[in-house]
């Protein structure tokens, strides 16, 4: 599939209990919900949203990475009430190179009942069918232990440390890095 196409139009999946499909502007009250809770902010890397313009300009970033065909960012929601739940996807994609890097966040309410494990197993199996990725790559808090071991669920192997690699909320953090080859999901699918 080629960029042009893959890009064409916004792909949709249904799960269990979720829709994943494009943000919009009805999502821009939860986008602030999700994202101006300390934890949420701490692990996402980003200082906690104040207003509503962080979240208008977090929904315009979401649009420009699917325009610019540099990456796509699903809506994450509960398929049952069509809430807003968080959101996942990929950013920084490399046609090139056939990778991207895998990203998400969730509603505080919502974390340990399994929805990033069931929103991501739609989203890396298009990354390996759809979008030709050799590889998926993600960069995790070393705090956010939750994170890596969804992460590694998934066959995700950790590749090292980056420590104080970047500088946010006022503090330098260390990432882990970690990524999933075609071959290995290939393996275990």
């Amino acid at each position: 599939m080629s960029n042009s196409t893959m890009f064409d139009q916004f792909p949709v999946f249904e799960t269990d209990r979720l829709i994943l499909r494009q943000p919009d502007q009805q999502d821009i009250e939860d986008i602030f919900e999700v994202l101006s809770h300390e934890e949420v902010a701490r692990y996402v890397g980003i200082a906690r949203f104040q207003s509503r313009t962080d979240a208008e300009n977090e929904l315009r970033w979401y649009r420009d990475l699917f325009e610019q065909q540099q990456g796509l960012r699903w809506a994450v929601t509960d398929r049952s009430t069509g809430k807003f739940l968080g959101s996942c996807g990929y950013k920084h994609y490399h046609a090139a190179h056939n990778k991207a890097e895998i990203g998400y966040d969730l509603n505080f309410s919502w974390w340990n009942k399994g929805i990033m494990s069931e929103a991501l197993r739609p989203i890396i199996a298009y990354g390996f069918t759809h979008m030709h990725l050799n590889r998926i790559e993600a960069d995790a808090d070393t705090r956010n232990t939750a994170s890596i071991h969804l992460l590694q669920k998934f066959g995700f192997q950790v590749e090292g440390i980056h420590r104080e690699t970047e500088f946010e909320n006022g503090m330098y953090i260390d990432l882990v890095k970690l990524a999933l080859l075609r071959k290995e999901y290939e393996l275990n699918s």
